[in-house]
């Protein structure tokens, strides 16, 4: 048996999906899985717990390296309406700027009631964070997306 580590390892979110698919295909224990990862068996059941919030986050183009849990900003609606709008914009070869997604966000928060919503460049650079945008030009026939 492998020493334990002195300090908790964080998993990051990639892992964390590793960890459920090890989970779903092998049929190992938490206890097994754990020491694979060399994580604690308490973080692996959390993470099997939270299986469906986590396989979201990863199909949803969350940041893959990120290592701590999602946290909860308060306009989680405003953040989905101006995901699904930033989704199909860019499935439409739309070319969306930050001011363009400003623009929807407060739209959002009017129809939603929310006056007190600011979309402040610090709204829209941890949204960017939060669902791994970068800022890039869309070019050739197909509108394919290149980052800079």
């Amino acid at each position: 048996m492998p020493p334990k580590p002195s300090k908790p390892i964080a998993l990051t979110l990639e892992q964390r999906v590793e960890v459920i698919k090890k989970s779903e295909k092998d049929k190992l224990s938490a206890r097994k899985i754990a020491e694979h990862f060399g994580a604690g068996r308490t973080q692996i059941d959390g993470i099997l717990k939270r299986k469906a919030e986590m396989l979201a986050d990863y199909d949803n183009n969350q940041p893959s390296d990120r290592k701590g849990q999602r946290k909860l900003t308060g306009n989680e609606d405003i953040n989905m309406l101006v995901w699904k709008w930033f989704q199909d914009a860019t499935a439409r070869r739309i070319n969306v700027s930050g001011p363009l997604i400003k623009e929807k966000a407060l739209k959002f928060a009017e129809d939603l009631g929310i006056a007190s919503f600011k979309a402040s460049n610090g709204w829209l650079d941890s949204f960017r964070h939060r669902h791994n945008i970068v800022a890039g030009t869309q070019s050739g026939e197909r509108g394919d997306f290149f980052s800079k």
